[in-house]
């Protein structure tokens, strides 16, 4: 518990570096829940906590805005606490969101899938790689990762859109796979996206950006010649 004076008015406190408490929004009540970051849930009694504890470990909290009710100042040997709603901005938290969107079936009746290995970081020089790959593709195709700043799912080329424009292409690169012919879905791709941010080619590459990635290659053998994996989401980490 913190002794003195319950609180401070009107201070504003950073959250995880990418957001603020805002202040002009409190309000002040009889009685309260209090959200206890340990157990990541609501509860009518006090926890022994404090708003320091609070909100150091706000990041179990989602990215957006909440409000959020919590204790300024600890609790009396009387359990009387005083108590503020404030709202919560979140930032992203950075690393890997998800897979996510639907990936294009191929001439082969493969579908082909997005992956990943590693951490995005800004940290440079690379420590190490954050490999985005791509598996089940066609065989001795080019192909290129393409990626946007946000996401967006709607059809394109007889499949999806994942990433929303503009969108942003890697160089060119061959899927490998087995020697032709025949033709199967032998195919993989690799690139090191660390390495790309980097190279300073796209100086909106820094930490605390979400990017939304997805491969695209040549399938001449579809209605519409061209292929799409599913897509991944991360925030690239400092």
């Amino acid at each position: 518990p913190v002794s003195g004076p319950p609180f401070r008015k009107n201070r504003t406190r950073a959250v995880n570096g990418y957001g603020v408490l805002n202040p002009s929004r409190k309000q002040q009540l009889d009685t309260c829940e209090v959200y206890d970051p340990l157990d990541n849930k609501w509860c009518s009694s006090m926890p022994t906590m404090n708003s320091g504890r609070l909100l150091a470990a706000s990041g179990s909290l989602l990215a957006g805005q909440h409000t959020i009710t919590y204790v300024l100042g600890g609790e009396s040997s009387q359990y009387a606490v005083l108590c503020e709603r404030e709202s919560l901005i979140v930032g992203p938290q950075c690393g890997i969101r998800e897979v996510y969107c639907t990936a294009k079936t191929n001439s082969k009746g493969c579908i082909p899938s997005i992956g990943f290995t590693g951490t995005p970081s800004a940290a440079c020089p690379v420590m190490a790689t954050f490999d985005i790959s791509a598996s089940n593709i066609l065989n001795f195709k080019n192909g290129t990762l393409f990626y946007g700043l946000a996401r967006e799912v709607k059809p394109f080329q007889g499949g999806f859109l994942c990433a929303q424009p503009p969108l942003r292409r890697t160089p060119v690169q061959g899927s490998g796979g087995t020697t032709p012919p025949p033709t199967n879905c032998s195919g993989h791709f690799h690139f090191d996206f660390n390495s790309w941010i980097c190279s300073g080619q796209d100086p909106s590459l820094v930490a605390g950006v979400q990017v939304n990635a997805q491969y695209w290659y040549r399938d001449t053998q579809s209605p519409i010649p061209t292929g799409l994996t599913n897509a991944l989401e991360f925030v690239i980490c400092p």
